[in-house]
């Protein structure tokens, strides 16, 4: 580029900047119509599969909180129940934060999973409970008076026996005391129940290291170890479930064991230490830990500590072993004070050792100090949960420990695994559907302009993913499949096969598969559209189905651009959204 043409570009940039600092109202920024929002992927052939790992702090402080969990994993419990077809076929494991380090020692142990005061039947270290293969279950399918499906069995025709679950090596062929119907597990007599096994093995004890590495923990005991071979199923989905009242303190390998040296100690105590190296506030030095007492401003996870594993580590361990629509995170931890900008923190004199230094425990906790201990702040670990969920789903992926009760988190994680198995939500409003109910009850939102539902999608089905056999087919729209086969140029629903809405499962189907739109108000945030891929036959193990599609906001975005942003028949000043508060003038 020519001196001259830079000396253009700086004249014009700097004309730009006088003329918008003349303006005293914030700017609007244009946000493109439609959006393509970014690809999902859905998975097609695992949907009955799940493996629980909890991730439990035994340091001195927890045996309240161990024993909260233990009598409240029932409300998890209810909401796997109440899933489309009834309970899904799970494999839960309990992992300890004791890693080893310092005054600690190390621990041979780490990373194992265990058991608790339960008695499992076979070798296995974690519950197993599956259906059986092969044989007729006897299934009864009703509905309550909510409209939600009740699983029974008749046991007088089941003819499902031991032999029936050859596939979990360990278990034997027992009935579920509430449905009745044939389950494989490693646990318990006739009486004995899932959540019985669980309260009992989630009572890892209090003698563990009080230098939590929860995301250590959780990395080792996913990592393939004799002692937990079999845990991780290819085709299941993961859902992992750390609760703590510390932060992280995950150690790089070498380098971290000198975080826990009697000299390092010295300087501030092992607690004060990781605390030091876990975050980093307003007007600390990057590098350096922190070295005063007082109010701590903007407190944030530490990106380049010398010591700890930056949480983003153990975000691409966990992806690396299931793609992230296969993940459900979760934390019970520490209650994060502050704001968007970051956290306040105190760090005062430690009660122990009046010479040293250390953080006080959340504000939050304060009430609670006398019953459960308090907690401290999980700045880091709130850092990681946010990596895998939405600012919605926050309410129940992060909660605090010092609450009275876990039961809405443990609901709240059982409704994510519920969607996950029941539901294919895509991620937004769809651009050309803006009203997917009036396809199926012909009323809709009552508008008329966005009755048409012509979604701009692209959908590729990936068989055996990962695998040398991979394949990938792309499909199609199911308003272009006709009686006859594919027919591209139809813009005519009736034309279609079954009006482009075949069952999931149709063997007269023209096509080996296709996708269509329907309406699921369990799908609020795309306005009830949810992705369905009918199909021949089931499809091969490892499929998943990645879509993307021209999606709207989900309110109007400009406010005088004569456009209807959002598609609900309402533009500019007639739309609610405009008001001063939602879009500015």
């Amino acid at each position: 580029m020519s001196c001259y043409r830079h000396f253009r570009f700086a004249a014009l940039a700097l004309v730009l900047l006088s003329v918008l600092a003349c303006i005293n109202r914030p700017m609007r920024r244009a946000i493109p119509r439609p959006h393509i929002g970014g690809k999902v992927s859905l998975p097609q052939s695992a949907e009955r599969d799940v493996d629980i790992l909890f991730v439990i702090d035994n340091s001195g402080s927890m045996a309240d909180e161990q024993l909260m969990l233990s009598e409240q994993f029932e409300s998890l419990m209810t909401e796997l129940r109440a899933i489309s077809g009834g309970l899904p076929n799970l494999h839960v494991g309990v992992v300890s934060s004791d890693m080893g380090g310092g005054s600690c020692g190390s621990n041979p142990a780490a990373g194992q999973l265990l058991t608790g005061g339960a008695t499992l039947d076979g070798t296995a270290l974690y519950i197993v409970d599956i259906e059986p293969l092969d044989c007729d279950l006897a299934q009864t399918i009703t509905e309550d008076a909510s409209g939600n499906e009740v699983v029974s069995c008749d046991t007088a025709v089941t003819d499902c026996q031991n032999t029936h679950c050859a596939h979990a090596p360990g278990t034997s062929m027992r009935r579920d005391h509430l449905t009745g119907c044939p389950r494989c597990r490693n646990y318990g007599g006739a009486n004995e129940t899932l959540e019985e096994v669980f309260s009992q093995m989630a009572l890892i004890g209090t003698t563990g290291c009080g230098n939590e590495q929860p995301l250590n923990a959780m990395r080792a005991s996913l990592d393939a170890t004799a002692d937990n071979a079999d845990f991780v199923r290819e085709n299941a989905f993961l859902a992992v479930i750390l609760i703590t009242d510390e932060d992280d303190c995950s150690v790089k390998p070498v380098l971290g064991e000198l975080l826990f040296s009697e000299s390092t100690e010295e300087v501030g105590g092992a607690g004060y230490v990781c605390y030091g190296q876990a975050v980093v506030c307003e007007g600390d030095d990057e590098l350096s830990t922190v070295d005063a007492t007082g109010w701590r401003e903007g407190c944030v996870a530490r990106e380049t500590s010398r010591f700890l594993e930056w949480p983003d580590t153990f975000t691409a361990h966990l992806e690396a072993k299931k793609g992230p629509e296969m993940l459900i995170v979760a934390a019970i931890a520490g209650p994060v004070d502050g704001t968007e900008l970051g956290t306040a923190v105190e760090i005062a004199p430690d009660p122990a050792n009046h010479d040293l230094v250390g953080p006080l425990f959340s504000t939050q906790c304060a009430t609670n100090l006398a019953t459960q201990g308090g907690a401290y702040q999980g700045i880091r670990l709130r850092r990681f949960v946010e990596d895998f969920n939405t600012e919605e789903d926050m309410s129940w992926a992060y909660t605090s420990i010092c609450k009275a009760s876990f039961t809405e988190a443990l609901r709240g994680i059982g409704n994510k695994i519920k969607s996950l198995l029941s539901f294919q939500c895509l991620p937004g409003p769809l651009k050309g559907c803006g009203d997917v109910l009036f396809q199926f009850d012909g009323v809709g939102d009552g508008a008329d302009c966005n009755d048409d539902c012509r979604p701009s999608c692209s959908v590729v089905d990936t068989y055996y993913r990962d695998l040398p056999e991979q394949e990938e087919v792309t499909l199609p729209w199911c308003q272009k499949v006709c009686d006859d086969g594919e027919c591209p140029e139809n813009t005519d629903p009736a034309a279609a096969y079954l009006g482009g809405h075949p069952d999931e499962r149709d063997p007269g189907l023209p096509v080996p598969a296709c996708w269509q739109i329907v309406y699921q108000p369990a799908c609020p945030g795309s306005r009830g559209a949810e992705l369905l891929v009918s199909r021949q036959d089931d499809p091969p193990p490892r499929s998943f189905t990645t879509v993307a599609c021209a999606h709207l906001p989900d309110k109007e975005q400009i406010c005088n651009d004569n456009v209807d942003n959002d598609e609900d028949c309402l533009k500019d000043r007639d739309d609610p959204d405009c008001t001063v508060d939602a879009t500015g003038p």
